[in-house]
């Protein structure tokens, strides 16, 4: 996939999409045509550059401005891959370091890449353990140290989306849905079962906790359900039910999928769903009067 980048801007900083042609003669040693601090570019813009120019594959690159002048640059290191994961570089001249610059840089790209189709997670690889501003520039962003080894540690942000049960805390989880008022009345015990008993589920996960849900009943052959679609409240309007009910779709290829939805019509129809005439329906017996619920 091609990321097409565009101007991004945060509260004191203008990220500006690196022309190629400012690329090659930066590379080159020519800064005739840009304004920039004293301590930029580095052998780091050099290196970050050079992926921007890349001819196969060519990466991303921004060039950090304050107030017009070029302070640092970041950008991506290659595009996004299988797993939706894409990783990003950054550096700042070293008179601009220190007044939460990184911070406010990685706070906007990140933000912009996730917001791209396919990219799942925005993660920084390699980063010296004893590099703490750079450290304390991600974790102020929300990234997390997922591994530390030989000097090194990698970090991660941004929801993930998987199809397995392992390691939720249903206690929690219906404590989440009941304060978003979407647990439907089920106990915690319940609320396993169902999704357990679904042919095909999607979990959204921030770390180790949970903030989305969904889950389909399934023939296998030609028609499924859609049902328990469901994102913390605090992470809505960032794709993620999306992105789960388009994994859940991906597991069904050539099935008829249908769902009823009392408020969220919108999201289905971007996601191609369409009305039907009529649904009917009936409750067999008393509403959760059955033995999953003893």
């Amino acid at each position: 996939m091609t990321l097409v980048p565009a101007q991004i801007a945060t509260p004191r900083l203008v990220l500006v999409p690196a022309a190629l042609e400012l690329a090659a003669a930066v590379v080159a040693g020519d800064l005739s045509g840009v304004a920039h601090a004293e301590g930029w570019p580095h052998q780091d813009t050099l290196d970050g550059l050079g992926l921007a120019l890349d001819p196969n594959e060519p990466s991303p690159v921004w060039l950090v401005t304050l107030d017009g002048s070029v302070i640092g640059d970041c950008g991506t290191v290659g595009l996004v891959d299988a797993a939706g994961e894409i990783e990003i570089g950054y550096g700042l001249a070293p008179e601009h370091r220190g007044f939460g610059f990184g911070t406010e840089l990685v706070v906007g790209l990140s933000g912009w890449l996730l917001a791209q189709p396919g990219a799942r997670r925005v993660v920084a690889r390699g980063v010296l353990a004893d590099n703490t501003p750079s450290r304390r520039a991600l974790e102020r962003a929300g990234f997390v140290c997922e591994r530390e080894a030989d000097g090194l540690t990698w970090y991660g942000l941004g929801v993930r989306i998987d199809d397995s049960l392992d390691g939720i805390d249903w206690v929690q989880a219906k404590a989440d849905l009941a304060a978003d008022r979407f647990d439907n009345g089920r106990s915690a015990d319940a609320l396993r079962r169902s999704f357990e008993g679904s042919r095909h589920v999607a979990i959204a996960r921030d770390g180790g906790r949970v903030v989305g849900m969904a889950r389909a009943l399934s023939d296998g052959v030609c028609n499924a359900y859609l049902l328990d679609v469901w994102t913390a409240s605090a992470y809505r309007r960032r794709g993620i039910a999306s992105r789960m009910v388009q994994r859940l779709l991906e597991q069904m290829p050539g099935q008829h999928l249908g769902l009823q939805t009392d408020n969220a019509q919108q999201l289905y129809e971007s996601l191609g769903f369409r009305p039907q005439p009529e649904f009917w329906s009936r409750v067999s017996g008393t509403w959760l009067d059955n033995d999953a619920n003893r």
